[in-house]
């Protein structure tokens, strides 16, 4: 008796309410201030590049390449707050000379990461700003 019991009652868990119906946030929208390839500063920090690219795309400036392979939405059912729920985007840097890969960074939208790399190609960080993908892009800043 327990035993029916006990596997219509697994059923009905498994079967039911256990759905997230949570919406992703919302997708960022510009206008941005992108300034490509070109180095300022602002508050002691040293930006070499602001840009924004699509799946796919990659941008150069002769001594480092980036390009974003991936673009992932968030997961508004993971639980806690964590990078590995935000939304995120695979970046690989590639040497632009023969165009090798050197590293990937798959960071999210929560602001900033060391880039592994970034000795060899002068850039030490990416900064994520944005990430929509809806529409499928990424905005980002290197420094150094």
């Amino acid at each position: 008796m327990k035993l029916p019991l006990y596997v219509a009652l697994l059923f009905l868990v498994f079967s039911s309410g256990c759905r997230c119906t949570k919406l992703p946030p919302p997708q960022p929208v510009g206008p941005f201030r992108v300034d490509g390839w070109k180095e300022t500063r602002d508050s002691g920090v040293t930006f070499v590049a602001v840009l924004l690219l699509r799946k796919g795309e990659s941008s150069e400036n002769g001594k480092v390449g980036v390009r974003v392979t991936e673009i992932h939405e968030a997961n508004p059912c993971c639980g806690d707050p964590s990078p590995l729920c935000d939304r995120r985007t695979r970046i690989q840097f590639y040497r632009p000379a023969d165009g090798r890969a050197l590293c990937e960074l798959e960071p999210s939208d929560r602001g900033n990461n060391v880039i592994s790399c970034g000795e060899e190609l002068g850039v030490s960080v990416i900064g994520i700003r944005a990430i929509n993908t809806a529409e499928g892009w990424v905005l980002f800043d290197l420094r150094r």
